[in-house]
């Protein structure tokens, strides 16, 4: 049965409300109709932002197993050792840094370690692993081809073509786009071993240099890097004003596998570099190398060198210990008069078939002229006078004036040694050239051998008197 009566009284019963009208219905309809159709369009935009994402990821990191990123502690003895590039300086598979102040000489040393690996030659001694180099000149071109051709005249090495190539001009790794895949690909297609960064600051683009912007223009690099023949990149960097740090966000040098440091010493010489290694993962760091920069044609060529005496700042040879021997001796021993190979041999106690091979350096590398005495090949430091009364040459004649002494006359005093038979080659000089043997030198005021004080001049010592004849 029904609690509600059958009529209200017409005071109770609330009227009903006006009927809208048509166009009112109409517009909220439209209304309510448009906006369920924005969120849907704005939901597919989403989900296809959300498939595009999935796949440029993966396109970044393919699949992985995930499983063979564990290794335990026998799996550990069995990684791969970090190949060097170029040994103890730089390795494979490494974002290294070179950083230093303004005219530290660091795109001659990046350049030097460039060229090597494009030509095979050793870098200062060190071994090197040829791989093809590119080389972004962020700073422009201009200047690079003096520098080519003053090193390939110092070293005598020709740089091939396809070995070295140069881009011209900066790219922005840091909005990326166009020129970043087009690099990419021209590092792979072209199987680079190195690709060197000339400098940070040119292919940051608007990025803050001291913010976390620079996180996009590392995270970059290192994509150069990946695209390389497992190979490395290597950034040229300013340091800030206290010279110690790259200068701006510090995960520029956190992130790097190798860093080296070049500096002007303060009490070296003018053209001094030292060369300091601030980080190493695979090895130690801390390496000092002291270098020196040799002028050579319209340009400069990193060289190691002694800084000081007569041969301070000349072209270095290569670190072999066998051609440092032979340098020593030629600069200590042999520096006005040239020497033999045999002389050579004597003096260093090297054995004859490697004193042979660093003749050959040392004579392809420009740090050793040969000249012929007769028959006989000797050995000059470059520079050294062809008219010397201490280097003759078969052509010359030495110069008497009036007041010489007579060729066969008595001696002028007990160590002028007297001549009995005239020289083949020139007319004879009044005192032999000085006799030179384990780095000793015959000077005009000698009177007995230094290596047998005993016994007067060379010609009276039987032990000497082979090197006398050979130096005469």
């Amino acid at each position: 049965m029904s609690t509600f009566p059958d009529e209200l009284p017409e005071d109770q019963v609330e009227p009903m409300p006006p009927w809208p009208d048509d166009d009112s219905l109409d517009d909220d309809y439209e209304a309510d109709l448009d906006h369920r159709r924005r969120v849907s369009d704005e939901l597919d935009r989403l989900r296809v932002r959300e498939d595009a994402r999935r796949i440029f990821d993966l396109e970044r990191h393919p699949p992985t197993d995930y499983a063979g990123l564990y290794l335990d502690a026998d799996q550990l003895d069995t990684l791969p050792t970090a190949d060097p590039l170029i040994d103890k300086v730089l390795n494979r598979h490494s974002y290294a840094i070179l950083n230093g102040r303004d005219h530290s000489f660091k795109t001659f040393v990046a350049l030097d370690w460039a060229f090597c690996l494009a030509t095979g030659k050793p870098w200062q001694g060190r071994d090197v692993d040829p791989v093809p180099v590119l080389y972004i000149a962020g700073e422009g071109a201009y200047g690079l081809d003096q520098r080519k051709q003053a090193w390939e005249a110092a070293w005598k090495h020709k740089i091939p073509p396809q070995m070295f190539v140069t881009r011209s001009r900066a790219l922005d790794l840091h909005a990326g786009g166009p020129a970043l895949d087009e690099l990419l690909q021209r590092i792979t297609d072209g199987h680079y071993g190195l690709v060197v960064v000339d400098t940070l600051r040119r292919v940051s683009g608007r990025a803050d240099g001291n913010g976390s912007e620079m996180g996009i223009v590392v995270d970059n690099i290192d994509r150069l890097r990946r695209a390389t023949d497992q190979g490395s990149i290597l950034v040229l960097a300013h340091t800030a004003k206290d010279d110690k740090d790259s200068r701006g966000f510090s995960g520029i040098e956190d992130d790097a596998d190798i860093v080296w440091h070049a500096r002007r010493p303060t009490d070296g010489p003018p053209m001094g570099l030292d060369l300091v290694n601030r980080k190493m993962k695979d090895g130690p760091d801390g390496e000092s190398i002291e270098l020196t920069m040799s002028p050579v044609l319209d340009s400069l060529v990193v060289s190691r060198y002694a800084r000081t005496g007569q041969t301070a700042g000349l072209l270095a040879v290569e670190n072999f210990e066998s051609d440092d021997q032979m340098m020593t001796a030629m600069r200590e021993t042999f520096a006005q008069t040239g020497a033999s190979i045999t002389q050579l041999i004597e003096v260093t106690d090297l054995p004859r078939s490697t004193a042979y091979k660093s003749r050959g350096r040392l004579l392809a590398s420009g740090q050793l002229v040969p000249r012929k005495k007769g028959a006989t090949q000797y050995l000059y430091l470059p520079g050294t006078p062809v008219e010397s009364p201490w280097n003759p040459t078969p052509d010359s004649t030495p110069v008497h004036t009036t007041s010489s002494t007579p060729v066969h006359a008595d001696a002028e005093h007990e160590s002028t040694a007297v001549h009995t038979s005239p020289r083949p080659d020139s007319t004879p000089v009044h005192t032999p050239p000085p006799v030179y043997k384990t780095g000793v030198a015959w000077t005009e005021t000698e009177t007995r051998c230094p290596l047998h004080p005993e016994k007067p001049r060379p010609d009276a010592c039987s032990t000497c008197e082979q090197n006398h004849l050979e130096a005469s």
